[in-house]
Parts: structure tokens; C-alpha cells; sequence
């Protein structure tokens, strides 16, 4: 049977979506995405990915461009990817085509991501993902991916065990290499991850260290491990994931030992750009304050991060003010002899 020609549109041209983009676009897809800082390389030449699993290619999407006014009002998406961080301001897809025919498919990192979009496009179906890779944009339209960890989760939102109709994209995934899994339910994949990003990323911001050094660190690995226990207990409390006490143990001393990588949460630290507190570690309190759990480390580490956001917003708002302009960087800084990492690893 002839494969159906699907139509799909990016939201976030950086290292994640320009991968992804790329393994649907030989999956009989045809892809719009979406770029800002890096428009004016990638909607001349492209992307260059640099990847340990696919090799090295250039990547020319079927379109680019820079914001919805490169649309008409009359095109409809079969599914319209956001890979973009995960923000406290407007939504991503204002602007954009959404119709019930179209299925937004969200990869952001962190929990309570998915109600906003929900709220504002009640009708159109919605699957939320989490994403496992190591990647990075170094340089506008250069994208590097290592390691051998890339695997996706999706599961629809609200939790369904309806699943048939999502089954197409996922194959098309599989099939053009990534390892993508289908969950009636996203919320235990989340509360897992939140283990590096709640935990190393967090810390790494605050320290300005990478993975490995926060680690080695005197109280590190003391600190990681409380950290996780506070996320264990609050998924716990919620009923939406259950994990073991040796689960976390294992996670930080085994699993991730020896990990040196400065997670995207540092790098934005380093750039002065806001960092996901909000989805990170706000929601995580929230929640453990509904149950009644007691989270005192993930508490003073939302506060302190809280606090470095609102420096950095005062920080750029001054540059405006001076007349020195003030660009966001687009999706990766050089990194030296460590790996900048964008979205990355988990259990």
C-alpha cells in the first residue's frame, strides 16, 4: 500500500527539530519549519548535521521560514511538531494554522507542559514527548549529535489507550531510525527525566559546573541523590510514576557516572537567557505542596534559579536601555573540550 504523503510543520529549527525534521523527510513527509536566529544560513544553506548515528549530510528542508506570516491562512498540517523551550511567555503556535485535522505532537522537557496547549486548542488531538538525545547547534545550521542514547517517547494527552490513530507517525520514526516508543500515558516518562533535569541540570546552573564536576564535587552526589528522592516521592504522592528507592541510587551511581556534559539549562545560564525553572522545578513544588510532600532541596533550588532569571531579565533590559541591542543566541554555544548538550540522556 502507497504510504500517504504527510504534511508537517516545525516549530523550533534548532538541533532537536532539525533531526527530527530530517528523519521524517525521508519518511515521505513534507517539512515547513520554523527558524528564527538561524533563518538567514539555514534558509539559504540548509542544516549541517554531524551525527554519530546517521553520518554526516547536509539537510535542505522542503521550506523555510521565520515566522506565520510566511503562511496562508488557508494551509492545514497533518501534525505540527514544538520543539522549542518551553516558555513562561505566549505559547509558540499563536499565530500558526491549527485545526482538528492537525495532531500537535510537543518535546519539551519538564512537567505540566502539556495544559496550556490543551486549554488553548481544546479539539485538536495532542501528543507530548519526551525526547532522549545529545546534541547541540554550535553555530547557526550546524548540527552535531554523539552518543549512542536517542530514543522518543509519546504519549497522548490526557492519557488514552486509544492509540491507532498515532501509530502511523510512530512508525515513520522507527523506521527512519529513531527508537520511538508509544505510551498511553507520557507522565511516567516526564517524572524520569525530571532525574537529570530537575537534578544535574539545575545544580550545574546554579554552579556553573558540568555534569561530571557537580558530581565529584564535595556534598555532590549527596546533593543529586535528595534531590531525586524529592521527585520520587512527589511522582509518588500524585500517582503518576512510581520509582524505587534503588531506581534513584542506581540513576545517579551507576547509570550516570562518569557523564560530563553542560546541560542546556547551564548554557542558557551562561548566555543570560531564561532559564525553564518553571516546568523544571516550579510545577514539581506546586505539586508536592498539593500532596503534602516536603521538598525543602527542590524548594531553595527554584528559588535560587527564580532569582538568576529575574538578574538576567534586568541584565538584558538594560542592554536595550544602553542601545548595546540584545540577540539571543540560537540553540548551543562552543563548549570546548566538553559536550554541549541540548535535550539529554536519561534512564
Amino acid at each position: 500500500m502507497t504510504q500517504r504523503t504527510l504534511k508537517i510543520l516545525f516549530l523550533g529549527g534548532g538541533s532537536i527539530g532539525a533531526i527530527y525534521a530530517f528523519l521524517l523527510s525521508r519518511q515521505n513527509c513534507t517539512i515547513t519549519i520554523v527558524v528564527r536566529s538561524s533563518f538567514p544560513v539555514v534558509s539559504r544553506h540548509g542544516y549541517k548535521l554531524t551525527s554519530t548515528t546517521f553520518g554526516n549530510t547536509i539537510y535542505i528542508p522542503y521550506r523555510v521560514i521565520s515566522s506565520p506570516l510566511d503562511l496562508s491562512g488557508d494551509e492545514i498540517y497533518d501534525y505540527i511538531f514544538i520543539t522549542t523551550k518551553a516558555s513562561s511567555s505566549s505559547l509558540p503556535l499563536q499565530g500558526y494554522p491549527v485545526s482538528p485535522a492537525t495532531t500537535i505532537v510537543l518535546i519539551q522537557n519538564g512537567i505540566g507542559v502539556e495544559a496550556a496547549y490543551k486549554a488553548a486548542y481544546p479539539d485538536t488531538p495532542l501528543l507530548s514527548g519526551v525526547a532522549y538525545i545529545i546534541a547541540s547547534q554550535p553555530s547557526p545550521g550546524e548540527i552535531l549529535q554523539s552518543g549512542s542514547v536517542m530514543s522518543l517517547h509519546l504519549g497522548a494527552f490526557p492519557p488514552s489507550s486509544e492509540l491507532q490513530e498515532h501509530k502511523d507517525i510512530v512508525s515513520r520514526l522507527t523506521a527512519a531510525g529513531l527508537q520511538t516508543h508509544l505510551h498511553p500515558s507520557i507522565l511516567p516518562q516526564r517524572w524520569k527525566k525530571l532525574l537529570f533535569n530537575s537534578c544535574y541540570a539545575t545544580i550545574c546552573a546554579v554552579t556553573g559546573l558540568g555534569t561530571l564536576a557537580v558530581a565529584q564535587m564535595p556534598g555532590g552526589l549527596e546533593m543529586l541523590l535528595a534531590l531525586g528522592h524529592e521527585i520520587r516521592e512527589t511522582a509518588g504522592a500524585a500517582g503518576e510514576c512510581e520509582m524505587s528507592v534503588e531506581e534513584i541510587e542506581e540513576f545517579f551511581e551507576v547509570q550516570t557516572k562518569g557523564l560530563d556534559i553542560v546541560p542546556s539549562m547551564l548554557q542558557d545560564a551562561q548566555k543570560g537567557q531564561e532559564m525553564e525553572v518553571e516546568v523544571l522545578v516550579r510545577n514539581v513544588v506546586k505539586i508536592a505542596e498539593k500532596w503534602g510532600v516536603e521538598v525543602p532541596r527542590l524548594r531553595a533550588v527554584c528559588t535560587i534559579l527564580g532569582g538568576m532569571n529575574e538578574r538576567f531579565r534586568m541584565e538584558r533590559e538594560k542592554k536595550l536601555l544602553d542601545g548595546e541591542g540584545f540577540r539571543c543566541g540560537g540553540g548551543g554555544g562552543g563548549g570546548g573540550g566538553r559536550l554541549q548538550a541540548k535535550l539529554v540522556i536519561g534512564c
